[in-house]
């Protein structure tokens, strides 16, 4: 298994480098990452398996001089947050991370 892809759910396998367990119930958190740019080639945030996940990283944004949020894209990042959140209102538990 390469590190940090998941096994299929016929093995439940103790996972490298982040110390979680699937199919244990074992509380962990199990993150996808979703980068702006996956838009542009056609992978759209409702793509993801957002029922197996606890939380999704969005990438790539920064601070700007005044601590706010800049995004990267806006014309990309804009739609791409909303669907995000579209997949947050479907799952009230699943955690987004900027």
């Amino acid at each position: 298994m390469a590190g940090g892809i998941l096994p299929g759910p016929e093995r439940p396998t103790r996972l490298p480098r982040c110390g979680l367990r699937r199919g244990g119930g074992g509380g962990g958190a199990v993150v996808g990452y979703y980068p702006g740019y996956a838009r542009g080639e056609g992978f759209l945030p409702g793509d993801l398996a957002a029922e197996r996940l606890t939380a999704i990283h969005y990438a790539f944004a920064g601070i700007d001089g005044a601590g706010r949020v800049a995004l990267a894209d806006p014309e990309v990042d804009l739609p791409s947050l909303a669907g995000l959140r579209a997949l947050r209102e479907e799952r009230p538990g699943l955690r987004l991370l900027l």
